[in-house]
């Protein structure tokens, strides 16, 4: 196996080792957290043989709100969300993973609700420009439309 085969998962286990320090919990804590069968898929992890599956990462914001999603995903910015606006913004655009909580209805918000779709927008900026996965499907989506405009000036023609 090349090392370049191998440093994505090196970087995911640094991410890991690094929220499971945050957290103060060991790997093993972590999987029952998550409800694994087994701790393996952690520690490969850990281990470097393994990326983090997206299936973890949504586990690990799920039970750890306060946990970034875009430091496990990328490694950039804070592992740890700074503030109450950051973590809406994340749960708001992770509604389909926080089962437990009902979607606010609109006599359940405050004032600050007004706020919350901005803090969501920058919060969604964020994360799609840290997605390479994201950057490199829009790369596609634009290319085929590049090259959809060339044929419809060719039949112009």
């Amino acid at each position: 196996m090349s090392k370049t085969n191998k440093k994505p998962a090196q970087e995911d286990s640094v991410r890991l080792q690094t929220i499971l320090d945050l957290l103060h919990i060991s790997g093993n804590k972590l999987s029952k957290i998550l409800e694994y069968k087994a701790p393996a898929s952690v520690y490969h992890v850990l281990e470097g043989r393994n990326k983090m599956s997206a299936g973890m990462i949504e586990g690990i914001i799920e039970k750890f709100p306060e946990v970034s999603y875009s430091y496990l995903k990328t490694g950039k910015g804070e592992p740890r969300l700074s503030n109450d606006s950051d973590r809406r913004a994340q749960r708001n655009l992770f509604r389909h993973v926080y089962k437990d909580e009902p979607t606010p209805s609109k006599e359940n918000t405050n004032d600050d609700s007004d706020k919350q779709p901005d803090d969501t927008s920058k919060q969604l900026q964020v994360l799609i420009n840290n997605s390479t996965t994201t950057n490199y499907l829009l790369g596609k989506i634009l290319q085929q439309i590049e090259s959809l405009d060339n044929s419809i000036k060719f039949i112009d023609k």
